[in-house]
């Protein structure tokens, strides 16, 4: 059973291609699935497969539990995924690898102030110096994981790339509950210079992509580094402060809510106190417990608020008040991206709750008004992750015809992968590769 499989998820008739690679460790199989659809991520980590009673392979997909039989003879697994109605069928046949371009992994370590950061590269195999970026994540204690899923796509691709372990996190020193706007910036200038050193780099291709709160951690960094940029890639990345980014996203949930206006009032208070620096903390600590019992009660506390003492925003106690994640991230971005005078491709999801776009698509723009390489896109249909979700479409079609009906798979946005494909193409290679 170990190799390499291709096939398919059926349903209703529409199909979404996959690819698994089967391995043993351990004595355990283990497969890994890679949905075409979904390649820029590079696919999920390997997942157990076990076998049933009944001689069925057992391992849990992205739509659900896969239970397959094995056609020895023909080398087919055939079966279906989860409990949907219509049913996910899978039908996978043994081939052989793959071809894609052939990739190196190595894994590196750079000093950054009092922390040692631990990383990976991912370079293409092949002759350099390549074009290279590094991956910035988001909020959170976040390993290189994430980075190198993506960073082995580019690699096939050829551009190099650097994603590592955040501070506190993974094998990096340090810790992520006392980590800051200008220690995060600090952190990725120096991935920056890590790059900058290397032989295998072309020093006038590096960039950045980012997600999410990179869009604070990019514009810090890049004004301060002593690493010239050549291009960056931001997603769902906010051009606000953090401060009107959480004013943004509360009143949101609370409108989905359908707080009464009372209830909203009390919920945006909250956020005016995680900020409320120049006051006691015992009076604001006070008052936000009256706000969280609120909170509580009504529903919109765990809508909205991050319980996780690293990177929260519920203190345990009055002199904590100064550990809040948005206290230490505290960062208004607006001067430091009108000074982005490199290639700037920024994404938006038009119906993203967290960063909305109708705030800051308009912001950025502004921002970047001066720069004839920047663009700034919204993809329609898409939340925080840039994905369009599983659901039963139905076309209006001419009159005369009946309506066309068909499953639509889950997938990363078409409208995000082609101008982000393009964008690497003329900013990041050179012509011919």
């Amino acid at each position: 059973m170990t190799g390499d499989w291709t096939g398919a998820y059926v349903r209703d008739g529409t199909t979404q291609r996959v690819t698994a690679t089967v391995t043993v460790a351990n004595d355990t199989p283990r497969v890994a699935l890679t949905n075409e659809e979904l390649v820029y991520f590079g696919g999920r980590d390997p997942v157990p497969v076990t076998r049933t009673d009944d001689g069925r392979l057992t391992f849990d997909t992205r739509y659900g539990t896969a239970r397959v039989d094995v056609d020895s003879t023909y080398r087919e697994l055939v079966g279906t995924v989860g409990d949907h109605e219509p049913p996910i069928e899978l039908h996978l046949k043994k081939n052989g690898p793959p071809l894609r371009p052939s990739i190196q992994t190595a894994d590196v370590a750079f000093e950054s102030g009092d922390a040692t950061i631990r990383g990976t590269m991912v370079t293409p195999n092949t002759s350099g110096p390549h074009p290279a970026l590094v991956y910035v994540p988001g909020r959170g204690c976040a390993d290189r994981g994430g980075g190198l899923r993506r960073l082995r796509w580019l690699a096939e691709r050829g551009i190099a790339g650097l994603a590592y372990d955040n501070r506190g996190a993974g094998d990096s020193d340090g810790s992520c509950k006392t980590s800051t706007i200008e220690t995060e910036s600090r952190d990725l200038r120096s991935a920056l210079q890590l790059l900058a050193d290397r032989d295998d780099i072309d020093t006038d291709r590096i960039g950045l992509w980012g997600n999410s709160a990179a869009g604070w951690y990019i514009p810090h960094a890049v004004t301060r580094s002593d690493v010239d940029v050549a291009f960056v890639v931001e997603k769902v990345g906010p051009s606000t402060s953090v401060e009107a980014q959480q004013t943004d996203n509360a009143s949101l949930i609370a409108r989905d809510m359908g707080l009464a206006p009372a209830d909203s009032a009390k919920m945006l208070r909250y956020v005016d106190l995680m900020f409320a620096s120049d006051r006691p903390n015992d009076v604001v600590f006070a008052e936000m417990q009256d706000l969280l019992a609120h909170g509580d009660s009504t529903g919109w506390a765990d809508e909205f608020l991050v319980r996780d003492p690293a990177v929260g925003d519920v203190p345990a106690t009055a002199a904590g008040l100064d550990s809040l994640w948005v206290r230490r991230y505290d960062y208004d971005p607006a001067e430091d991206i009108r000074q982005m005078d490199m290639p700037v491709l920024a994404f938006y999801g038009a119906e993203d709750q967290i960063v909305p776009a109708s705030t800051n698509a308009p912001l950025m723009r502004r921002l970047l008004r001066g720069n004839e390489n920047a663009r700034v896109v919204v993809v329609p249909k898409t939340g925080h992750g840039l994905g369009h979700g599983s659901e039963m479409r139905t076309l209006s079609i001419p009159q005369g015809r009946y309506d066309t009906h068909y499953w639509k798979f889950y997938r990363v946005a078409p409208d995000y992968i082609a101008p982000l494909r393009t964008f690497l193409r003329e900013h990041a290679l050179r012509a011919g590769q």
